[in-house]
C-alpha cells in the first residue's frame, strides 16, 4: 500500500512524464533463505556463503550456478517482508 502510494504521488507530481506501473503479487519466500519471515544479514549471509558454487539453494533464476545475476535478484527483495512490489518504467 504504502509503495502505491508513493508512486500515484511520483505520477501526479511530474504529469507529463510518460510513465506506466504495476502493483503485482511477488512470492518472496524463495529470498528467505533461513525461513524467519524477512529477507535480511542472516539469508545474506547464507547466500554468500553457497555464491560461486552450482546447485538449487541460492539460483534464483535457475541457471544452475549462484552468481551475479541471483544477487541482483536477491538485492531487489533484500529488506523486504511484503508480498508485492510495484515497478514504474518512464521514458
Amino acid at each position: 500500500m504504502k509503495y502505491t502510494l508513493l508512486v500515484l504521488a511520483f505520477l501526479a507530481f511530474n504529469a507529463s512524464a510518460d510513465c506506466t506501473f504495476t502493483n503485482e503479487q511477488v512470492d518472496l519466500s524463495q529470498f528467505d533463505l533461513n525461513e524467519d519471515g524477512v529477507i535480511d544479514l542472516l539469508d545474506l549471509e547464507s547466500f554468500r556463503s553457497v555464491f560461486g558454487t552450482s546447485g538449487e539453494f541460492g539460483d534464483f533464476n535457475g541457471d544452475g550456478v549462484v552468481n551475479l545475476p541471483d544477487y541482483s535478484l536477491f538485492r531487489e527483495a533484500f529488506g523486504t517482508t511484503e508480498a508485492y512490489t510495484v515497478h514504474v518504467r518512464c521514458k
